[in-house]
């Protein structure tokens, strides 16, 4: 259930948030929203404080996790995970504040999109696997209890029924 609120808000900001970066790919976007290099910097930074959310809340497992195999100097799924939501997310954060950095300002580009739509993907995925897990749980539960509570069995000629328990063989 945790799973899900995370999925929902990765999904739901993600979503402007690709829009936004993207605005050549949505007819009529690039008209209404011109982008100019000032322009542009305000729309990411914008979109880099619309991400944060999704980084530090949806994404929050993923650091813990990073964390707590670092601590027994394993690496794990969240491991790799954290470091590509981190370094997208840092990335961006250098080219909005220090576009200057890249020779070209058509290189600076952000990954605000990458960073809320992995975690969503992958927040969506573990949600999913858990419930997947559940259900098989439950089924085996359901599997145990139709197992036979008597057995029938032969003894002297005869035919007769036993608990289960008293079966030996």
């Amino acid at each position: 259930r945790g799973l899900m609120r995370r999925f929902w808000l990765a999904a739901v900001i993600s979503l402007p948030v690709m829009a936004l970066s993207y605005p050549d790919l949505i007819p009529g976007l690039r008209e209404w929203m011109p982008m100019g290099s000032d322009t542009r910097r305000i729309v990411w930074a914008l979109l880099g404080v619309l991400s944060l959310p999704v980084l530090l809340w949806s994404g929050s497992q993923f650091f813990v996790g990073m964390w707590d195999a670092l601590k027994h100097r394993a690496a794990n799924m969240h491991t790799l995970i954290s470091i590509g939501i981190t370094a997208a997310f840092l990335y961006s954060v250098v080219a909005v504040a220090w576009p200057g950095i890249f020779p070209d300002m058509a290189l600076a580009e952000v990954f605000w999109d990458v960073t809320d739509v992995v975690v969503a993907l992958v927040v969506l995925g573990l949600a999913l696997e858990i419930k997947a897990k559940g259900r098989t749980s439950q089924a085996i539960k359901k599997l145990i209890g139709l197992q036979a509570k008597t057995a029938r069995v032969m003894r002297d000629g005869k035919e007769i029924d036993l608990p289960v328990e008293e079966v030996l063989v």
